[in-house]
């Protein structure tokens, strides 16, 4: 073998080398585990230590404390058990930095383009990419922004949605079927009087009577499409 070729193997061999030096110190760098407890603010959090391993005596996988890291103006904090990234700080300090994909929580059916805030007790905050907004409760109540500039706010079977404007705003509310009843809190002096058609957004005439309802105390008035 000539001189030559000799010395392009040995900078070649050496090249593999530090290659392997680096992608194991990458590797020992970042840190992919379990959650096990967080704080309020993210300062005392902790992940397991380790994937395998268990202590001898309390039958359980050592943990590493761990520091929240979140993007300004963002605020959450994760429940155990979750699979998370986190990157070394020292022998025992780890700078968390976010948790896996999941199948347990979130939306599971996001377009490209789409983001969402939510959490794991089912409330989420989808913006979506065609410019709509869809914010959503656990108990399936709904307010829908569709980008066009409409928005629509359902209660869930049982519930309530509740409208209220202040100074000269308006508060325009449609009943879901002709017998349905929209109740108004009353009036004062601060709030503009409600002034209604004789006609409603359908065609119906409509009739404003003061009424005592239950929960809503004198002054509260329904209105009924007749």
């Amino acid at each position: 073998m000539s001189t030559t070729a000799e010395i392009y193997r040995r900078i070649a061999a050496a090249e593999r080398k530090f290659r392997d030096v680096i992608d194991r110190a990458i590797a020992g760098i970042f840190v992919y585990t379990n959650t096990t407890s967080s704080s309020n603010i993210g300062d005392s959090d902790a992940v397991e230590s380790s994937d395998d391993g268990v202590d001898p005596e309390t039958l359980q996988k050592g943990q590493r404390p761990a520091t929240r890291v979140l993007p300004y103006g963002f605020s959450s904090r994760q429940p155990k058990g979750l699979r998370g990234l986190g990157l070394r700080l020292g022998s025992s300090n780890l700078l968390f930095i976010g948790i896996a994909p999941t199948e347990k929580m979130g939306p599971q059916d996001l377009n490209i383009g789409d983001a969402s805030v939510w959490s794991s007790g089912g409330s989420t905050v989808r913006v979506n990419a065609d410019g709509s907004v869809h914010v959503a409760d656990k108990g399936g109540a709904t307010l829908v922004m569709d980008g066009s500039g409409n928005i629509t706010a359902t209660a869930a079977a049982g519930g309530t949605v509740t409208a209220q404007a202040s100074g000269t705003g308006s508060v325009v509310l449609a009943a879901d079927s002709v017998t349905g009843a929209v109740k108004l809190g009353s009036a004062s002096a601060a709030v503009a009087p409600l002034g209604f058609g004789a006609l409603d957004g359908m065609g119906m005439p409509c009739q404003q009577s003061p009424a005592l309802v239950s929960g809503g105390g004198p002054g509260t008035t329904i209105i009924k499409m007749e």
